[in-house]
């Protein structure tokens, strides 16, 4: 009940791997491409030169103003003012004045 290490159990030998190394130039020639930086010069990547330049920006139209400006008719009042108010019953409770 130790530590010891059974048949079954046994370390497993280490792998040896095939080291991928490149060769000098190759790797020289990797890293170069790498650091240099490069503006795209196909055709297909430049812009298109422009034919005729765009119109200058127009200012916005005043609205049109209404030149069939009609005054409010003009209504008539009764000659009894009273016929035309409502009379409100008087609230059993008295109104409580609004304090600010």
């Amino acid at each position: 009940m130790g530590m010891e290490v059974l048949e079954e159990f046994r370390p497993l030998t280490p792998l040896r791997s095939l080291s991928l190394q490149l060769p000098k130039e190759k790797a020289d020639q990797n890293i170069q491409e790498q650091e240099d930086c490069q503006t795209p010069t196909a055709a297909a990547t430049r812009l298109k030169p422009t034919m005729v330049c765009p119109p200058a920006p127009k200012k916005p139209r005043p609205p049109r103003r209404k030149l069939n400006f009609l005054p409010p008719p003009f209504f008539e009042a009764p000659q009894d003012l009273s016929s035309v108010y409502i009379e409100l019953q008087i609230p059993s409770k008295k109104i409580k004045p609004i304090t600010t």
